[in-house]
Formats: C-alpha cells, structure tokens, sequence
C-alpha cells in the first residue's frame, strides 16, 4: 500500500490478490466473455490480483490494472483501465476495502 499526495489531494494505492472458487471463476469467466475478451484457457483461472487507487475523503476508486492468472501463476489477460475514478458502490468488496484501508 502506497500513499502519495497530488494537487492536495491524498490518493491511496493497493495491490489486491482475489483467489477464485469455482462460482468465483465462473462468475468472471462469464464477465470477461461478455465484454468480448478471450477466455481460451481459463478452465485453469486460479487468482486476480490487481491495482486499486482508492480516495479516502471523496469515497472513490479507479482500477489501474487487473491481470488473470492460472493454477501455474502464467497470466492469462492482464489490461490497464484508463476509466475515470468512480464512487464507490454501497455493499460491494470494493466498499470493505475503502472501509479497511481509510481507517
């Protein structure tokens, strides 16, 4: 966990490793197919881990990046998110984590 300040405002920056059940996976199986992405090898999808920039004081995210990894730890998709930051969402991982990390 990283912390950095820009134009006065305070930015958090966390590393998460999120390891699957098999709902887990074929939860983001169905996710990933959705949105158009190749799922050729994902039978063996073991673990996300990603980068989360969060902003305690507005209660906002933004994902910089997620990669997909196998049993064997090979990576299977990885992307960079140039989404803007977002509020967020009530009653979601994402709200646990702002909760445990803005203490």
């Amino acid at each position: 966990m990283d912390n950095y300040e820009e134009d006065g405002k305070i930015t958090v920056q966390v590393w998460r490793k999120t390891v699957l059940s098999e709902k887990g996976k074929k939860k983001e199986i169905q996710f990933l197919t959705n949105n158009g992405v190749s799922t050729k090898g994902f039978d063996k999808l073991s673990e996300i881990q990603s980068t989360n920039e969060i902003d305690c004081e507005k209660k906002m995210g933004h994902l910089v990046n997620v990669s997909y990894y196998d049993t064997n730890h090979h990576i299977l998709y990885a992307e960079n998110n140039n989404n803007g930051t977002e509020y967020v969402i009530p009653n979601t991982n994402d709200e646990n984590l702002l909760k445990i990390i803005c203490q």
